[in-house]
């Protein structure tokens, strides 16, 4: 059956150029064709939201490399129900590597992705958080031959109140890495970021990561079930979740909590991969009557490469049974359904969901070994080009022709064509292609260039006849860049104790020019600014106090659960004297400003002078704390909503944290 990728770009020279793209703001879908007949009388024809026109999916998701993830699913498959483990980064040496991502893709689970390093991902800049959301797709799919559509965010952060715009950087970066289903229902359907219709998710019931509460299980399980016509509007999807953490008699009574649920006829038990498939495919799938045969459709549905698996699309078919449906030539089984007909449209095996994936790897600051791969003889190159374009290079020496190969380039936010499609029919052995992809237009903020670029090229194509794929990554030297924002300019040290005498020790450090001295040997009473990996990283507007020093983290962790400030020195200037306004992810306790106590109202400050000022802010530590993870808080400083100038202050080397 003819394969389609819509739009379609003719292929005609080894060398392409494909300035005629257009920018999107959803990705465009690669489509294949497939033609239905229904001999009989006539009948009405609908796509069936979930699988099987069941009532609900019934799903599972669970967060993290926990050792304890293999024993719930186990849990899982003894009451018939399927999941799936949304993992970080591979560990082999933590015992979350290869071996351990293919065992839970066993008893019908499958893996999601869930970032590399597992930072909060609204304080990243936008080339840092397109590579933790992207490299962790393409790390674990070469790990289990499996495509991976289907995410979850660190502590569930996606936006960070104080700071809108760190909300459409994760959905840009997130769409840009080929995910179209997520856990997190608000960030998909309140999202005035994400496109409508494109993408999808469910909704989240909690068992209990330690201990398993039955009674609040009941409670908003019930809320759902009890209001289908509320929640069924978007996706009808009941997802158990977020860890695997419960001892082995908690775990007894997840099972006796879960096993009704998995016997119902109403629910279609699934993994979260098969879940956003099908959703996918419902969402995205036209069926078009031929004006001129009775009974004769043509369908265009997206392929199960970007779908993510090869689930079967479910028709609902109302009124005489047929007496018979046919797609692609190939008689079909109709399914009695309470009062009307179904039948499950299968992809053909040339459609399928690639069985094999490798990853290939180039550019300086690549840091992973590269796999060995799976289809001798074809080494595919992504490279930069000195124009700033991309150079995609496709080498057969296999013993064989490669066809419908279908190229995904993957760009971060500098780039505005993010997404660029094309397809090459074929390419014979002893062939190579060169794809050619010119700059386009890109972002003027230097923030875009902060840190590593990382690109990706997503290969799909037919090897010996079976669906195969390869990444071809590029990942550069980071740009270190010292801005004048605070994430440079600003010195911190802490946690420290909470009280008034912390705060009166301190504010002679607001004294212009006052030697940032250490208060003792303690690891928390050092001032500290950011060294090279946090630059390259974080975004410019927040300040760092939390860090990956072993002897701080130790120190730290005896503030956990408890109040503390966590205190910020910045130099700044300004062009204007009037109020000083004070945004910030943290609540903002008290301000020294040129060594005096200075009082605040709404989060600003009387009017100031103009010309250079030294800022001593003392804040409200997270309770919670995550001192596990670099968390960087949002800061913003602005007189008359214009932002101040920050100096760079030359106390200390930018190498601390």
């Amino acid at each position: 059956m003819k394969k389609k990728l819509i739009p379609i770009h003719a292929i005609l020279l080894l060398t392409l150029s494909i300035t005629d793209l257009q920018a999107v703001d959803a990705p465009v879908i690669p489509m294949c064709e497939q033609e239905l007949v229904i001999v009989g009388d006539a009948v009405e024809v609908e796509i069936a939201p979930i699988h099987n026109d069941k009532a609900w999916a019934f799903t599972a998701r669970w967060d993290d490399n926990h050792k304890i993830n293999p024993e719930m699913r186990d849990a899982m498959a003894r009451i018939g129900m399927r999941g799936t483990f949304y993992l970080n980064r591979s560990e082999a040496e933590s015992g979350a590597g290869t071996e351990y991502a293919l065992a839970l893709t066993q008893e019908g689970c499958s893996i999601g992705g869930h970032t590399s390093e597992h930072y909060s991902l609204p304080t990243l800049n936008p080339n840092a958080l397109f590579r933790e959301i992207l490299l962790n797709r393409i790390e674990r799919e070469a790990e289990i031959d499996t495509p991976i559509t289907s995410f979850a965010f660190p502590f569930g952060h996606y936006a960070a109140p104080e700071e809108p715009e760190a909300m459409e950087r994760v959905t840009d970066a997130w769409l840009r890495s080929g995910y179209h289903h997520n856990v997190y229902h608000n960030f998909v359907y309140n999202n005035p970021f994400m496109p409508a219709g494109y993408a999808s998710s469910g909704h989240q019931v909690k068992p209990g990561d330690f201990k398993i509460d039955a009674q609040n299980f009941e409670k908003q399980i019930s809320r759902i079930l009890d209001n289908p016509q509320k929640y069924q509007q978007q996706d009808a999807v009941i997802s158990l979740g977020a860890h695997a953490r419960q001892s082995t008699e908690e775990m007894e009574k997840f099972e006796a909590l879960i096993a009704n649920y998995t016997k119902r006829d109403d629910f279609w038990n699934a993994n979260e991969t098969e879940v956003a498939s099908y959703r996918f495919q419902s969402k995205h799938t036209t069926l078009t009557p031929d004006t001129k045969t009775q009974g004769t459709y043509h369908i265009v549905r997206p392929r199960a490469s970007y779908a993510g698996n090869d689930i079967s699309l479910t028709l609902r078919l109302t009124g005489p049974k047929p007496q018979k449906v046919i797609l692609d030539g190939k008689e079909l089984k109709i399914q009695p359904n309470d009062g009307n007909w179904l039948v499950n449209l299968p992809y053909s095996p040339k459609q399928c969901a690639p069985e094999k994936i490798t990853w290939l790897q180039n550019g300086p600051g690549e840091k992973h070994p590269t796999p060995d791969s799976d289809f001798p003889g074809l080494n595919f190159l992504l490279e930069l080009t000195t124009d700033s374009g991309w150079s995609l290079s496709l080498i057969n020496n296999s013993d064989e022709t490669i066809r419908n190969i279908q190229v995904i380039l993957r760009l971060p936010a500098y780039y505005q064509d993010g997404v660029r499609l094309i397809e090459v029919p074929k390419l014979q052995k002893g062939e190579k292609q060169n794809l050619r992809f010119e700059q386009g237009p890109v972002q003027d903020n230097p923030i875009y260039r902060d840190g590593a670029i990382f690109a990706a090229a997503e290969v799909d194509f037919l090897y010996r006849n079976q669906p195969g794929r390869i990444y071809a990554t590029y990942l550069g030297a980071p740009v270190i860049r010292l801005s004048e924002d605070v994430r440079d300019a600003s010195v911190a040290i802490g946690p420290l104790p909470h009280n008034i005498e912390t705060i009166q020790k301190l504010l002679p450090f607001s004294i212009p020019d006052a030697p940032l001295s250490p208060l003792t040997n303690s690891p928390l009473d050092q001032w500290r600014t950011v060294n090279d990996d946090i630059r390259a990283d974080f975004a410019t507007n927040r300040f760092v106090v939390y860090n990956q020093d072993l002897e701080w983290r130790k120190a730290a962790r005896s503030y956990e659960g408890k109040s503390a400030f966590v205190v910020v020195v910045c130099d700044i200037s300004l062009l204007q004297s009037g109020p000083l306004k004070i945004k910030s992810g943290l609540t903002l306790a008290s301000i020294g400003i040129d060594g005096h106590d200075t009082p605040l109202k709404d989060g600003m400050t009387a009017d100031i002078s103009a010309g250079s000022h030294r800022l001593i802010l003392f804040f409200e530590k997270n309770i919670r704390g995550a001192y596990h993870k670099v968390m960087p808080t949002y800061l913003k400083l602005t007189v008359h909503e214009e932002p101040v100038d920050y100096l760079l202050t030359k106390q200390l080397p930018h190498e601390s944290i």
